[in-house]
């Protein structure tokens, strides 16, 4: 009866390591802020999943270079997140502007809609933005009839 607890127990838990891996993709890729103003590509980075600007508008460049933050494009503004649950996660933010980093939380609210929250003061002052997934670039049917001839 012992060894059958722990089969239980082992398959349990590899179902919800498969589920996590089922679910992890879904968050990588390039996401824009509500103001459209920044995309981050949220990829695998080691053990756990990080954010890296990819494009900034010059405005936001403007703002993070006046904060001591420049370029801004590079800059890894999600790091070392870490699967909690399904669809979600938590790691460290670093905000240009305010030059900090801050406890971070992000959950998959839909198909192409993540919720990034970042806390300071000990998880008292929060603040959550919506952000959107950016749809991969479409070739051209010219582009692709040209790439096949090549």
């Amino acid at each position: 009866m012992r060894l059958s607890w722990i089969t239980l127990a082992l398959a349990a838990s590899l179902a919800g390591t498969a589920a996590d891996a089922r679910q992890a993709p879904a968050i990588f890729g390039v996401w824009v802020n509500p103001a459209r103003s920044v995309r981050v590509e949220i990829k695998p980075c080691g053990d756990s999943v990080c954010g890296v600007v990819v494009w900034a508008s010059p405005e936001a460049q403007r703002v993070a270079a006046d904060a001591g933050t420049d370029p801004l494009v590079g800059v890894q503004l999600l790091s070392d997140y870490h699967a909690v649950g399904p669809g979600a996660w938590e790691g460290t933010m670093f905000v240009p502007d305010l030059k900090g980093q801050y406890a971070s939380q992000m959950q998959l609210v839909g198909p192409g809609t993540v919720e990034i929250s970042g806390c300071a003061l000990g998880r008292l002052l929060c603040k959550t933005q919506t952000w959107t997934k950016v749809a991969p670039a479409k070739t051209a049917p010219a582009a692709r009839r040209q790439a096949r001839r090549s």
